[in-house]
């Protein structure tokens, strides 16, 4: 497949892209645990993962504690990737679970918490990529497989180890192109980051321009 040659206009659409679903997974976490969830402003990110793909790309400087990620059936041809780091996985699963507010998220990932946290990603999964849907005007709705998931910890598994898994999982599906977006929110008073990737291949890509025009 020929390389994308995409001009300021387009990596701009393609980041306001990403920050329409940053939004709808926020809002669909504050219906998940009935809470307000303040969010920041999003720093969105479109990242080609041919370009370097030894580095790990949008993996580069995330310690990677849950891993958590869908294939996407519908009009477009890809994934979604949750990401928290080790501490921001507790600080979830801890919110997730009411336990007490500012907990310093150390400790154990319980198994309980691990479940919730896998529920969680799923709803944001769901929530930004109906907001996809809605965007594009979609008549067959976008929608994730049941999660795959990887833990720092689990049968050894390094930071590393997850990250060279889950690329070998997105070139295994010719994913060529990320929009990343790293959501910073508070809960409860409580600061939480994680990371939301839309996974597509080239020939998604320029779908998704060409249905907004570009």
């Amino acid at each position: 497949m020929q390389a994308l040659n995409l001009t300021a206009v387009q990596l701009d659409a393609l980041r306001e892209i990403g920050n329409v679903g940053a939004g709808n997974a926020a809002g669909a976490l504050g219906e998940f645990l009935d809470k307000t969830v303040m969010i920041d402003i999003p720093r969105t990110q479109f990242l080609r993962l041919t370009e370097n793909p030894g580095s790990g790309a949008f993996l580069n400087g995330v310690r990677v504690g849950v891993a958590h990620y869908s294939k996407i059936t519908g009009a477009f041809k890809g994934g979604v990737l949750t990401l928290f780091t080790p501490k921001d996985s507790k600080l979830m699963g801890n919110a997730l679970l009411r336990d007490e507010p500012g907990s310093n998220g150390e400790g154990q990932l319980t198994q309980i918490k691990l479940s919730a946290l896998s529920e969680s990603s799923y709803v944001f999964s769901c929530a930004y990529l109906n907001a996809l849907t809605g965007l594009f005007s979609l008549p067959q709705a976008l929608n994730p497989a049941i999660p795959e998931v990887m833990i720092e910890g689990a049968g050894n598994t390094e930071t590393d180890e997850i990250k060279n898994d889950l690329l070998k999982k997105l070139a295994a599906d010719n994913l060529e192109c990320a929009i990343s977006i790293e959501n910073n929110v508070t809960i409860d008073q409580l600061g939480i980051r994680f990371f939301v990737s839309l996974l597509l291949d080239g020939d998604s890509v320029k779908k998704a321009l060409e249905i907004v025009g570009l």
